[in-house]
């Protein structure tokens, strides 16, 4: 082999070697100094909101710090937030991205998992829902035929006429009380007559019957209007009544040799 042939092949060889040495660390990334320092200060924050459940907070740090440095590690931090969220297609997205740029992730088998159930859970909600059944109208009892209840009057005029009535038989009675009395009083000046007591005497208990007799007769005179217009006002309510409440009551006027007046009767 000639010295300018093996010069030609140790060119090549050195050539393909740098071909496949790997790129410098400055090549690697031209991503500046500060915009990796706030990414990770945003990674670190958002690291702490996720553990305290502020996972709308955390999503935002994420999302920060992969626009700052557009590391894959991040996209599975922001596809767990979604995920938690429920923001199902956006987790769906996110974790597929992250698979294909780390082909060769550790937790592969997790993330795949993780993808086929929130797959199902999409198209799951993406289902038509069956309507509702129309329910049923329930059935309709026929009312018990009932008889209508005749119920007494209610208005002032009942309570009212009972009242006057109850006075005015009060007042009657006591005008035959007083009829009694004055009647003793008769027997009392003509046995006083006979005995020939003082004529201060006679006259005593001649003033006495009198003015018992004038109180029967005021007495009586007010209970017979007193009972007549409590007859009057029941009368009156039971107007608008049915036909045998109005005759279940009769009124009659009475009379006897202590006085008089009028009676309310009937079935009550």
């Amino acid at each position: 082999m000639t010295p300018s042939k093996i010069l030609t092949g140790g060119l090549a060889l050195l050539l393909l070697a740098l071909a496949l040495a790997p790129a410098p660390a400055a090549a690697k990334s031209r991503i500046p100094a500060a915009d990796r320092a706030a990414a990770k200060a945003h990674f670190k924050a958002a690291r702490e909101l996720y553990r305290t459940s502020l996972y709308e907070e955390a999503l935002a740090r994420f999302n920060k710090a992969h626009q700052l440095d557009p590391q894959p590690e991040f996209l599975f931090n922001i596809a767990r937030c979604n995920e938690v969220l429920a923001r199902l297609e956006l987790a769906i997205k996110h974790y597929e991205h992250y698979l294909a740029a780390m082909p060769r992730a550790k937790n592969r088998a997790l993330v795949e998992t993780r993808l086929a159930s929130l797959k199902a859970r999409l198209a799951k909600q993406k289902q038509p829902k069956a309507p509702p059944e129309p329910k049923k109208a329930a059935p309709v009892e026929a009312a018990p035929a009932t008889r209508p209840e005749v119920s007494a009057p209610s208005d002032w005029r009942w309570p009212a006429g009972w009242a006057a009535v109850g006075v005015g038989g009060a007042l009657v009675i006591t005008g035959v009380v007083l009829g009694v009395m004055a009647s003793g009083k008769t027997d009392e000046y003509n046995q006083a007559a006979a005995d020939k007591k003082h004529y201060s005497e006679l006259q005593d208990i001649e003033s006495s019957g009198k003015a018992l007799e004038a109180a029967q007769i005021a007495t009586l005179v007010v209970g017979g209007v007193a009972a007549a217009a409590g007859a009057g006002l029941l009368t009156w309510s039971l107007l608008g009544g049915s036909d045998d409440e109005r005759a279940a009551l009769k009124l009659a006027p009475y009379a006897s040799g202590l006085g008089g007046g009028v009676v309310l009767g009937g079935r009550f």
